[in-house]
């Protein structure tokens, strides 16, 4: 399943989540995200051993990615290496979509219109349509 699928399978599932940001102050609104090319981790240091976020680290370790998305970029490369716990390492190198939640006049939503067939990321021909 490609990034806009997955998103939009999610905000369907979760409308009150995605809908209760609007009724936070402007300056608190969720306006831009995007999904990391992994899960946050307590291994790593990203998470407490009770699995709340330690923002400094968050912050740090992430910082070309924010940087990118408050700069306006419409993707961000990711070039990393990641250790597993057995101390394999793996070369990670993608480039990670932001989604736009409230684009500009003119600006296409990257979700496209709820209805609206979805090309695939992965082969730009095939085209789904969203589900239920």
């Amino acid at each position: 399943m490609h990034t806009n699928q997955f998103v939009r399978n999610w905000m369907s599932k979760h409308p009150i989540t995605v809908a209760k940001t609007a009724t936070l102050p402007e300056a608190q609104q969720i306006r831009k995200f995007l999904l990391l090319y992994k899960q946050l981790d307590a291994d790593d240091g990203e998470l407490t051993r009770t699995r709340k976020v330690r923002r400094g680290v968050i912050k740090e370790k992430y910082a070309e990615i924010i940087d990118a998305v408050y700069a306006g970029q419409q993707q961000v490369h990711i070039d990393t290496v990641i250790t597993f716990q057995d101390g394999n390492k793996s070369r990670v190198q993608t480039d990670v979509r932001v989604v736009d939640l409230n684009p500009g006049a003119g600006e296409e939503n990257p979700l496209g219109k709820p209805d609206d067939p979805v090309a695939d990321e992965e082969n730009p021909n095939h085209r789904c349509q969203k589900a239920g």
